[in-house]
């Protein structure tokens, strides 16, 4: 769904629009933010605050957010196509902010206390557990304080996802846009839809920072406040006007092991 509502329906270039056919179960929510990789296929990074925006951002683009980028007249700063992300789209970050706050604070099931333990199937459970699950499942330090490794494998499940994210689209306005700049690929047309993702995503979260996050002098041009004026469908047929604070003032340099403790 994620990859027709921005590679097709947002960037209006129906030919994108592939069947959905990927096996589809809702992830378990707790202890998503002590993770160093999400995403089924374990695609997106994590454990920082704005590696969080930026998989938020991702996810809501495919399914609620408005995303109608447009391209620029002169070239970006690096030489590749120079494109607009978040005229004429909705991410609402502050709501964002608050969701993945709120998830750092779930805990994974206890056992109801009162209940009875059998310590003996539970000393075999554990011993189960350490021979069969701990490669991939146990507690091990990631690079980013905080987080645990995810293994990301071929362990012989089904790969349709996966093999969905390498299928050719094309780019449409995005052609020949770099994400992040200067250092990110080029976006060919077609591309995979992975990549038309990821330089959506990185883009609008960039361009936010870009535009509300630097001292007033170097912003660019356009904005009142430091806050942008977007229109957003109410439901009932008619459109209002909102203003997203920046992305800087809800992101905290703090690591997810500091927080109060995401997908």
């Amino acid at each position: 769904m994620i990859f027709n509502r921005v590679a097709g329906l947002d960037l209006d270039l129906p030919a994108n629009i592939r069947l959905a056919d990927a096996p589809v179960r809702y992830p378990f929510l707790w202890d998503a933010a002590r993770q160093d990789k999400t995403q089924w296929p374990g695609f997106a990074q994590n454990g920082l605050d704005v590696l969080a925006m930026g998989r938020n951002v991702g996810e809501v683009l495919g399914v609620f957010a408005w995303f109608h980028p447009t391209g620029g007249i002169l070239p970006a700063p690096d030489g590749a196509r120079h494109v607009e992300y978040l005229r004429g789209s909705s991410p609402d970050f502050v709501g964002l902010q608050k969701l993945e706050t709120t998830i750092r604070t779930l805990g994974s099931p206890k056992w109801p206390e009162g209940w009875p333990v059998r310590r003996d199937l539970q000393a075999s459970g554990q011993q189960i557990f350490n021979q069969r699950c701990a490669e991939c499942h146990a507690e091990r330090d990631a690079v980013i304080p905080g987080t645990w490794q995810t293994p990301v494998r071929n362990i012989g499940t089904d790969p349709k996802e996966w093999n969905n994210l390498q299928a050719m689209s094309a780019s449409g306005v995005l052609t020949g846009s770099r994400q992040p700049p200067f250092i990110g690929d080029r976006l060919k047309d077609p591309d995979t839809t992975k990549n038309m993702l990821a330089n959506a995503v990185v883009g609008t979260v960039l361009e936010d920072l870009w535009e509300n996050a630097l001292p007033s002098s170097k912003r660019k041009g356009g904005m009142a406040c430091g806050r942008r004026s977007t229109p957003i469908c109410t439901g009932s047929g008619r459109e209002k006007s909102i203003s997203n604070p920046p992305i800087s003032s809800r992101l905290t340099p703090t690591r997810c092991s500091n927080n109060s403790m995401t997908g």
